[in-house]
């Protein structure tokens, strides 16, 4: 954004004191500051690393629900189905496999052992990344009253004939230190019914929401320029996924410490 200030005359008439003569021809002159704002408000990154043989994970999924409702539009949810507790098992009526290349991945850099866990914009809080649920809200409760340095918008179509969705991503960042900053841009869905093992019991028709399907451009992104920039994404979405229930995330990172800045999502389809 641009500012213009004007210099105006200002004549003071002070005994025993003379003045300079202002030159007319420069009242006038104006005086460019050019400045880059950042209005949006903190969003958070929480990574919810669950499975739906894990009994202890719908507990973690209502924390974040209700943390979510805490702070309306400031919390962007991941659930990552990786790891031991995520894997098929037929013969028990597990059939549904929502693990991704990128939660693998994921999973094994945090080294998550055990479930449910949450990374909160992927920084270590307490000598740790990998927080139980009843930790979450004092972090995010700190983390949503500051403010972002990043904006992220997000303009997302899809063509229901070639099943591609196209996604720019436009940043814009202001007071960051760091060499490299970068964009992650995943695909989650919601809605995604199969059975579900909830303390002693088991829960045949449980709805997973926030289910990481994919990523557009690669497990840690690609690097951006600070100030302003924007990149362009295409991605074939499977025929097996409800592309009215997927949303796009975006994420800006530093990458020496892969701290997250900022998070953003919109729907696939409007």
């Amino acid at each position: 954004m641009k500012k213009i200030l004007y210099t105006l005359p200002i004549i003071l008439v002070l005994s025993m004191v003379s003045c300079d003569v202002i030159d007319s021809d420069n009242i006038f002159e104006p005086i460019e500051n050019d400045t880059t704002v950042v209005d949006q408000k903190r969003v958070i990154l929480l990574e919810e690393f669950t499975g739906n043989r894990c009994p202890n994970c719908p507990k973690a999924a209502i924390e974040a629900e209700k943390l979510m409702t805490m702070f309306p539009e400031q919390i962007v949810l991941i659930a990552i189905h990786a790891g031991f507790y995520a894997q098929p098992l037929p013969p028990l009526g597990y059939t549904e496999d929502f693990r991704t290349d990128v939660g693998n991945e994921l999973l094994d850099y945090y080294g998550i052992q055990a479930f449910p866990k949450g990374v909160i914009n992927r920084s270590q809080f307490n000598g740790s990344y990998a927080l139980d649920h009843g930790e979450w809200e004092a972090v995010i409760s700190e983390l949503a009253q500051q403010n972002s340095v990043v904006d992220i918008k997000i303009d997302a179509s899809y063509d229901a004939t070639t099943r591609n969705a196209s996604v720019t991503v436009n940043t814009t960042t202001s007071e960051i230190d760091a060499a490299n900053i970068k964009l992650c841009v995943y695909l989650t869905e919601n809605n995604l019914i199969c059975k579900q093992a909830n303390g002693s019991e088991e829960v045949e028709d449980y709805p997973h929401d926030h289910v990481l399907r994919a990523s557009f451009n690669g497990t840690w992104g690609e690097n951006i320029n600070l100030g302003k920039d924007s990149k362009n994404y295409n991605l074939t979405i499977n025929e097996n996924w409800n592309p009215d229930n997927c949303q796009v995330v975006a994420f800006v990172y530093r990458d020496d410490d892969k701290s997250v800045y900022q998070a953003f999502q919109v729907n696939l389809t409007r």
